[in-house]
C-alpha cells in the first residue's frame, strides 16, 4: 500500500493509546506493541524493565533503532507485521542499545483493525537466568562427551540388576523382562509411583547393553518448552542472537540411552519432534535446515499410570506406543511381598557399617507400624526413614520416639505415658503382655533346640529382634542343657 490509499487506509484512526496502555499496565508479563511501521505504540514497564530501559526510551521509536541486534527477519514483531499469523510462545536472545543481553519467552500476535494488519503485539516473560544455567547444563554434558572420547559413563558409576534387593515374584518379573530388553535396540518405557526405583531400572539397562556411548538423563518437568526444545534438540549460531553452536542432549546420546524422566510433562508440540526424530535418526537443531544423523535408545519413565496420561492428553498415543516395546511396571513397596523386611534389613546392614560403634535394629513396635503403614513414598521413603532413625536413636533399638513425627503419629498407641489409674492398667496389661511373650518365646526355643535362627523363621521376626527381646524379657538358656 502507498499514496493516497495509504492516507485513507482505516488503520490510522486506530485508538492505540486509549485501547493498550491501560492493558499494558494491569498485566504481569512485559507488553511491547508495535504499529504496521515498526514504531513502539506501547512499552508498559515490565517490558521497559526486561531491557534495562526506561519506558521514554521505547516509546515512539522505531524498534530497530532500539534493538539494533535484530532484523527485520529475526523480529518476532516485524514478522507478525509481515505475515499477519501469531507466533506462539517462542525463545529469543537479543541485545539492545546499551549492550544488554536479554532472553525471553515470547508469543506474538498481530493485531487486525478492520481487516488489516495494524501492527503487533507481543508479551513476554525474562527467562535470562534459567537460558544461562541451560546453557550451562548442555556445555558440562558436551564437555563429558569430550573428555570421554566415546567411551561413554565408566560401568561403575551405575546400579546393575544385582542391587536390585527384592524377593517380590513381581519385582523379578519386571527385572528379567529389562534384562532382556537391554540386549536389545528396541526403547523401553517404565512406570511406577515416585521411589520405586525407575532410575536404578534405567542405569541397569544402560550398564547391561554394552552400548558404547553415554547414559543421558533430562527431566521433562524441569524446563519450560522452548527451553527443553533446544536442550534436546541443540542450536546453531545465528539461530536467535547470542546463539551458539551446540548439539543437543539427542545428538550426545549418540550411540547411547537418553533417559527421558517425566516424559507426559514434555509438551505434546515437542513430543511429535521427538517421534520424528526416532521415526528418522536424524535431528535437526533449532534454527538450522542441516539434518544430523544420531542413532540411540530411549528410555522413557514416568510417575503416572501411562494409560491414563493418554486419556488426559498428556501423552502422544503415537509417542507412546512408539516407546512401550517394552512396558515395565514397578509396582509400589505396598505391593511388594515380603521385600519390607528384607530391605530394612538391607538398609539397617549399611548403616550399621557405617557406624562401627553399634548395631541398630528396630523394637516390635515399630515393625508393626511398618507393616501397616502405606509407605506413599517407597522404596525411598523407607530408606530416608531409616537414616532419620538411626540418628535419632538413642541406643541400640530404633523406637517410636526414633521415628519422623508425621510416621509415629501413624502408631495407635499414644507415644506419651498416661498417669493415674489408668497407668497402672497398662502396666498391668504390659506385664501380661511380657509373661505371655516370654512364655512364647521359651516354647519355641525349647523346641528347636535353642537355635535361634531357627526359633526366628518360626516366629515370623529376625533374629537380630529375637535376640533383642530374649535379653529385654532375660531370658536364658538354664546351665548344663
Amino acid at each position: 500500500m502507498g499514496g493516497a490509499g495509504e492516507d485513507m487506509s482505516p488503520v490510522n484512526d486506530f485508538p492505540w493509546r486509549d485501547c493498550l496502555t491501560a492493558v499494558g499496565e494491569a498485566v504481569e508479563q512485559g507488553l511491547h506493541v508495535i504499529d504496521r511501521d515498526g514504531v513502539t505504540v506501547v512499552c508498559n514497564r515490565k517490558a521497559a524493565q526486561l531491557d534495562g530501559m526506561e519506558v521514554q526510551e521505547v516509546f515512539g521509536r522505531k524498534l530497530l533503532d532500539v534493538y539494533p541486534s535484530l532484523t527485520a527477519d529475526t523480529s518476532r514483531l516485524l514478522t507478525a507485521v509481515r505475515t499477519g499469523k501469531p507466533i506462539a510462545s517462542s525463545q529469543q536472545t537479543y541485545v539492545n542499545y546499551k549492550g544488554r543481553t536479554v532472553t525471553v519467552l515470547n508469543s506474538t500476535y498481530p493485531l487486525l483493525y478492520k481487516g488489516e494488519v495494524a501492527g503487533a503485539f507481543e508479551l513476554m516473560t525474562d527467562v535470562t537466568p534459567l537460558a544461562q544455567a541451560t546453557d550451562r547444563y548442555v556445555s558440562l554434558a558436551q564437555a563429558q562427551v569430550s573428555d570421554q572420547t566415546g567411551a561413554g559413563n565408566p560401568a561403575d558409576s551405575f546400579y546393575s540388576f544385582d542391587d536390585i534387593i527384592t524377593r517380590s515374584p513381581k519385582v523379578l518379573k519386571a527385572i528379567n523382562l529389562a534384562r532382556r530388553a537391554a540386549s536389545r535396540d528396541c526403547p523401553v518405557f517404565v512406570y511406577g509411583e515416585t521411589g520405586t526405583g525407575k532410575e536404578l531400572i534405567v542405569q541397569a539397562i544402560h550398564r547391561a547393553s554394552g552400548r558404547a556411548g553415554l547414559l543421558v538423563e533430562q527431566n521433562c518437568a524441569a524446563l519450560p518448552e522452548t527451553l527443553l526444545e533446544s536442550t534436546l534438540f541443540g542450536v546453531v549460531l545465528g539461530s536467535f542472537t547470542g546463539a551458539r553452536d551446540r548439539p543437543g542432549l539427542l545428538e550426545l546420546a549418540r550411540n547411547g540411552t537418553l533417559h527421558l524422566d517425566e516424559l507426559s510433562s514434555m509438551p505434546s508440540d515437542l513430543q511429535s519432534k521427538l517421534l520424528r526424530v526416532m521415526q528418522d535418526s536424524y535431528v535437526r537443531r533449532v534454527g538450522d535446515t542441516k539434518k544430523r544423523p544420531t542413532t540411540f535408545r530411549v528410555v522413557a519413565s514416568c510417575n503416572a499410570d501411562p494409560f491414563k496420561a493418554i486419556e488426559s492428553g498428556e501423552l502422544r498415543r503415537d509417542l507412546f506406543y512408539r516407546l512401550s516395546t517394552v512396558l515395565i511396571d514397578l509396582v509400589p513397596l505396598r505391593e511388594r511381598d515380603g521385600d519390607l523386611r528384607l530391605l530394612t534389613g538391607h538398609f539397617l546392614d549399611r548403616i550399621n557399617r557405617r557406624s562401627a560403634s553399634r548395631a541398630l535394629d528396630l523394637s516390635p513396635e515399630v515393625w508393626d507400624l511398618f507393616e501397616s503403614y502405606s509407605w506413599p513414598g517407597n522404596v525411598r521413603e523407607l530408606e530416608h526413614i531409616l537414616e532419620h532413625a538411626a540418628m535419632a536413636a538413642t541406643g541400640d533399638v530404633i523406637t517410636l520416639d526414633s521415628l519422623p513425627e508425621y510416621l509415629a503419629r501413624a502408631h495407635p498407641r499414644s507415644l506419651q505415658e498416661p498417669a493415674g489409674p489408668v497407668a497402672k492398667a497398662q502396666t498391668s496389661l504390659q506385664a501380661a503382655l511380657e509373661r505371655f511373650e516370654r512364655g512364647l518365646i521359651e516354647e519355641t526355643l525349647e523346641s528347636c533346640g535353642w537355635n535361634t535362627s531357627e526359633a526366628a523363621r518360626r516366629l515370623g521376626v529376625p533374629r537380630q529382634t529375637l535376640q533383642y527381646r530374649m535379653a529385654r524379657l532375660g531370658i536364658r538358656r538354664a546351665t548344663g542343657e
